[in-house]
């Protein structure tokens, strides 16, 4: 079954939709939402306008595909992040690290300067990227969150919430800082500071609460 909100192709073809989808993401990475027409990234992918109509009808249909592609890149990510760790901890570093790895890629750090720059031109750009990216990563976290809930690993909450929480201790300023340029903001060392220091403030207001001793 299809998960909710990814965009439909009209076509078969997986191929030719691969190849659209990567020139959509050079072009909107190196001109911007408003300076890529469908005709650029028709001549970008090789393929006609009506083949690339055929299988997206719109420039908003495939900005959405890009962000689902960026995505689905990252996402197997965090699932893995919670399995084949022995401790709370470790399972909940491993989840950040995911989490880091998305929001400060290349990828996605530049989609947030081209967002940031036109969405006051272009209003439902900021909306389609909203839903498609920072929502499903929400989305996402919450079923990993409501999973470790119902086995008791975690304090119950409203999982929607717990996953916004646990995003915002981890990201910090990092990726404020990245799309302005900051490079140090991506290193090693910045890093790990972000999720051993997220990670610990996130399990004091979550991990299960320590059983009294008894006398």
């Amino acid at each position: 079954m299809a998960e909710p909100g990814r965009p439909k192709v009209r076509t078969r073809g997986p191929r030719t939709v691969e190849r659209i989808v990567e020139a959509a993401h050079r072009l909107f990475l190196s001109r911007g939402f408003a300076e890529t027409s469908m005709e650029a990234i028709a001549q970008e992918a090789g393929v006609s306008k009506a083949t690339l109509y055929a299988h997206y009808g719109s420039r908003d249909e495939l900005f959405t595909a890009v962000i689902w592609s960026t995505g689905d890149r990252f996402s197997s990510g965090l699932v893995s992040g919670v399995t084949g760790a022995a401790d709370l901890r470790s399972k909940m570093e491993r989840l950040a690290g995911a989490v880091l790895d998305l929001l400060l890629s290349p990828d996605v750090v530049a989609t947030n300067r081209i967002v940031a720059a036109e969405a006051r031109r272009f209003p439902e750009l900021g909306k389609l990227f909203y839903e498609n990216g920072p929502d499903r990563l929400i989305a996402r976290l919450a079923e990993v969150f409501e999973t470790a809930m119902a086995t008791g690993s975690i304090r119950r909450s409203a999982p929607r919430d717990v996953a916004k929480h646990f995003i915002g201790l981890i990201r910090g300023d990092l990726q404020l800082r990245a799309m302005l340029g900051d490079e140090s903001a991506v290193s090693a060392t910045e890093r790990n500071r972000a999720i051993t220091s997220g990670v610990g403030v996130f399990l004091a207001a979550y991990a299960p609460a320590e059983p009294f001793p008894e006398r």
